[in-house]
């Protein structure tokens, strides 16, 4: 395990270095940005200009959330999926519940409790016949 551990440990350090490195260029780049001069005579320095401001936009998001702490990028990660599996965060199961008709009508109760009687009777024979299966299996190897 403790190879598993170095190669933990070595993985989250390049990551904090790349993390290091990918803000300081950050900055770097931000600070040639503000600072470069366009000139009129240029056409094509406003262009390059502006691409590089459009990259900068795309990037500086990226490096701020490499910057967050795990915990906060995996529940990030769950509310998200949470949100795209549909469920509700914020209402509770009562309220889930009381959303949706109920019947609670006498047929409709007789007609679940006899589903759920003919479900337990064929897992109570599927038992049955597995637990013959076991008997038979140690009848032939004792």
């Amino acid at each position: 395990m403790t190879g598993n551990q170095d190669k933990a440990a070595a993985a989250a350090a390049w990551v904090e270095a790349g993390r290091e490195t990918l803000i300081a260029e950050c900055d770097r780049v931000m600070k040639c940005l503000t600072e470069t001069k366009l000139e009129p005579g240029n056409g094509l320095a406003p262009a390059r200009h502006l691409r590089a401001i459009q990259l900068m936009a795309k990037i500086m998001p990226v490096v701020a959330v490499m910057c967050l702490p795990d915990e906060l990028i995996s529940a990030a990660k769950l509310t998200r999926a949470l949100k795209r599996s549909g469920l509700n965060l914020s209402q509770t199961s009562e309220e889930n519940m009381a959303d949706h008709a109920r019947d609670d009508s006498p047929e409709n109760l007789e007609r679940l409790r006899a589903e759920l009687e003919s479900r337990l009777a064929r897992l109570h024979d599927v038992l049955q016949q597995k637990r013959l299966d076991e008997d038979a299996e140690r009848g032939r190897t004792a």
